[in-house]
């Protein structure tokens, strides 16, 4: 096993290197989640569109350590940590060989995404490994309905059940993994249709049992559904090749589906296992019916869904693919020429290895084929706050922040429905600034000011001029930076040629603006 705790070192120190970095917008709602009292987490989690699950635990850690980057991080990198062992066991117990184990979880072990979403305080780590563990049971489930001589257990079908519902309670988009096995379910009546009758109707309750379990979501499932027009603001509308190029699936499923293919066919159809087969089937259902589902969605309005972190599950899935077809390659020696090609693809594609001191920009690159390495978010809110706690320690100077959410359009419409019957939109706007990086305490109040259009509003206007001066904090692009730079130098103009004293700085994607203006 001296290779395997190679993968997990080598897993460990390419998001030991992100760790530490400045938590982003995404990240700081987490923390301002598990910064609150325990009473009141379910409700925060609730504003930002969340189920409170992980954020229990979150709350938990925070709990017992000081808050701090790492602290907001180790869940997640505990899950994707623990995903590389999962990965090998499962993948090799499944598909019967050492092969479809190394495939699966040294891709784990570098992919890009999996290193992102280890590093990042969000639930999607857990995703990815509650999606491998409700795969693995469901399969189990499957053979014992398609042996005769085994036998499904209660206790085996309410680990399916209970890890159904984890899944769904980690993130709602998951319930997708659930809904396309019911969709291999279906495949697989029709393929091999000796299923008996009692072996439906348990499957059948067993959906039921997840349905009700999950049913207390609803309430809180109808209030997203209300707001979901917002998520085309950040989701593009997808064009037909980015259903192969969205997710890693030429990489991950066609490489390894061209070696399988290429194979001789004295090793027919009928050799290969049933177990292999439900096995694959189901994978192939949870890789394309979430990505085909959410292309619909978005495409057509009714839901902008298409986005990696929703469809974190179905990575998972491809990656096992990858170590399923590998493991079905005859030969060492071909399924090693497979196992080269693959790494050497994955790792100038797909890895958190970064290449490009290696490969000139410029050098033309395959098409539908990403560059390898892990982009920073560039929110750096730490530097920019401590700049500010700095610079004003007695907090002489009010503060206005312009978070670029969704949900601060409305801010200042007294006609906007509520976010949240016990939270309101001006408080949830404030969370970059009420978790992790607290401002230095001041008798003027942080306020979060609608980002578009870029105007001072009246009341901030007379705010900024009794205290003298103040700071805006502008999340978003530099176009964004630049539209409030030139509105606040307009609010604090005067008649004739004088100018306001205005100065900027640039913290990443962050614009740090301290305004002053003009004596009477």
């Amino acid at each position: 096993m001296l290779g395997l705790l190679a993968l997990i070192l080598l897993a460990a120190a390419l998001r030991a290197r992100h760790m530490n970095e400045p938590l982003w917008v995404d990240e700081l709602h987490t923390a301002w989640v598990a910064e609150a009292k325990l009473a009141d987490v379910a409700d925060r989690a609730a504003v930002g569109n969340q189920t409170p699950l992980f954020f229990y635990a979150q709350w938990f850690v925070c709990s017992l350590f000081e808050p701090t980057e790492l602290t907001y991080r180790v869940l997640s990198l505990a899950a994707g940590l623990l995903l590389v062992p999962t990965l090998f066991f499962m993948a090799r117990e499944v598909s019967g060989s050492q092969w479809a184990g190394w495939t699966a979880a040294g891709i784990v072990a570098v992919d890009r995404f999996s290193v992102i979403f280890s590093c990042e305080a969000r639930p999607y780590a857990w995703v990815q490994l509650a999606t491998v563990v409700h795969l693995y049971l469901g399969w189990v489930c499957l053979g014992a309905i398609y042996q005769p001589a085994s036998k499904l257990t209660l206790r085996l079908r309410l680990a399916w059940i209970g890890s159904g519902a984890l899944l769904f309670y980690l993130h709602y988009t998951a319930v997708l993994i659930v809904a396309a096995e019911v969709v291999g379910w279906l495949v697989l009546r029709f393929r091999f249709p000796n299923v008996s009758r009692s072996g439906r109707l348990l499957g059948i309750f067993d959906l039921l049992g997840l349905a009700l379990v999950c049913s207390p979501a609803l309430p809180h499932l109808l209030m997203i559904n209300q707001r979901r027009a917002n998520w085309s603001e950040f989701v593009r509308v997808p064009t037909v090749l980015s259903f192969l190029t969205l997710l890693p699936v030429l990489v991950y499923v066609g490489l390894p589906l061209v070696a399988r293919m290429t194979q001789s066919r004295s090793r027919d159809a009928s050799s290969v296992s049933r177990g292999s087969a439900v096995w694959l089937t189901i994978l192939g259902c949870c890789l394309f019916f979430p990505l085909l589902v959410t292309w619909v969605t978005t495409v057509s309005g009714l839901a902008a869904l298409y986005l990696t972190r929703y469809l974190i599950g179905s990575l998972t899935v491809a990656i096992l693919i990858a170590g399923s077809l590998l493991g079905q390659l005859e030969g060492n020696g071909r399924r090693l020429v497979a196992a080269v090609v693959l790494a050497v693809v994955v790792l100038l594609t797909e890895s958190a290895i970064s290449f490009s001191g290696w490969i000139p920009a410029d050098v033309a690159w395959p098409p539908l084929l990403h560059r390898s390495g892990v982009g920073a978010k560039k929110e750096d809110w730490g530097s920019l706050v401590s700049h500010v706690n700095q610079q004003d320690p007695s907090g002489r100077w009010p503060v206005f922040l312009v978070p670029d959410l969704i949900e601060d359009r409305e801010l200042g419409n007294s006609q906007a429905s509520k976010l949240h019957p016990r939270i309101s939109r001006e408080e949830f706007c404030l969370f970059p600034l009420q978790a992790c990086y607290e401002l230095r305490k001041s008798s003027l109040p942080p306020l979060a000011l609608a980002s578009l259009p870029a105007v001072l509003p009246a009341e901030s206007l007379e705010r900024l001029e009794r205290a003298g001066g103040g700071w805006f904090i502008i999340r978003g692009s530099r176009s964004r930076l630049k539209s409030w730079q030139q509105a606040i130098e307009k609010a604090l103009s005067s008649e004739g040629d004088s100018h306001p004293e205005i100065q900027m700085q640039r913290f990443g994607k962050l614009g740090l603006i301290w305004g002053q203006p003009l004596p009477d």
